[in-house]
C-alpha cells in the first residue's frame, strides 16, 4: 500500500469514527493527517517522474 493511501485511508477513519462532530482537536489531527497526505502524493508522483526519466535515459543509452 502506498503512503498516500495509507494517509487517505486514515482521513476517512477518523472522519467516520467522529460521527460527524468535528471537535478542535479532531479538526488539527485531520489537518495533519492531510498535510502528510499531500506530501506523500507529492513524494509518489517525484518517484514516478524520477522512474520515467531513468528509464527514458536508459532507452537511450
Amino acid at each position: 500500500m502506498k503512503k498516500s493511501e495509507m494517509y487517505k485511508k486514515t482521513i476517512i477513519d477518523v472522519i467516520c469514527a467522529s460521527g460527524g462532530e468535528i471537535t478542535d482537536g479532531r479538526f488539527e489531527q485531520l489537518l495533519m493527517l492531510f498535510d502528510e497526505y499531500a506530501g506523500a502524493v507529492r513524494c509518489e508522483k517525484w518517484d514516478e517522474e524520477r522512474a520515467t526519466e531513468m528509464e527514458a535515459a536508459i532507452g537511450h543509452d
